[in-house]
């Protein structure tokens, strides 16, 4: 069964590689919980997915390397408009300085950004690498790559495409090139508004944190 000190703040859960970023991203937008995860050493790390929803409120995830996604779907890939249709991330995710002896993770020390480079395409909903934050924390993340948003009505963001609620994202960076963007049949695109850096759109009456995030991409 799942350690009741998974997931903490002492205990994070731990994303070394692109399994385990995809199954974070599974259990996001696929409302499962990583309950038969592998656990090395102190850490638990997300390996395996079983049923059970949950958004993962409270809980501390540790990104411990620089990924190389490619073709991937952004956390939390459901169209959504409000918090109660949301199938979003509420949980804290930071870059992290991983400490290894002989391939294997033996400590966290401190923080450090980490970057996710990606090939984001979405037909509906919002793009980023988050589609929607609301109660979320984000800290030390990178993302590079291309974000393109071909819906016309909806948001582009290099961290997230749409943002509510109390969140916080700090000491981030976006190099990823933004496109919020429609196609004609002979494939000329009309830009769109609603495309951001860092954040594509803010929600009304949210209470949002940004400290010490650069944007150096293209959109």
């Amino acid at each position: 069964s799942r350690d009741a000190t998974w997931g903490s703040e002492d205990n994070p859960f731990v994303i070394e590689n692109k399994v385990h970023w995809n199954n974070f991203t599974d259990i996001v937008n696929k409302s499962r919980e990583p309950v038969d995860s592998v656990k090395g050493n102190h850490y638990g790390k997300i390996i395996n997915t079983a049923a059970s929803y949950t958004s993962f409120s409270g809980n501390y995830f540790a990104l411990t390397n620089n990924l190389n996604l490619g073709e991937t779907d952004p956390v939390g890939a459901d169209t959504v408009t409000t918090a109660s249709t949301a199938k979003n991330f509420k949980g804290t995710l930071y870059g992290a300085n991983g400490v290894y002896s002989s391939g294997v993770l033996t400590a966290i020390n401190g923080k450090a950004l980490k970057t996710v480079t990606v090939s984001i395409d979405v037909a509906s909903g919002n793009a980023g690498l988050f589609n929607y934050l609301n109660g979320a924390n984000i800290e030390y993340i990178g993302v590079g790559g291309q974000i393109l948003n071909t819906t016309g009505s909806d948001y582009a963001g290099g961290i997230v495409g749409l943002i509510g609620g109390t969140t916080a994202i700090r000491n981030c960076k976006s190099t990823a090139n933004v496109i919020l963007a429609t196609f004609d049949s002979a494939n000329n695109a009309t830009a769109k508004n609603g495309a951001g850096g860092i954040i594509g759109y803010v929600q009304s009456g949210a209470n949002i944190t940004v400290e010490n995030c650069t944007y150096a991409g293209g959109s």
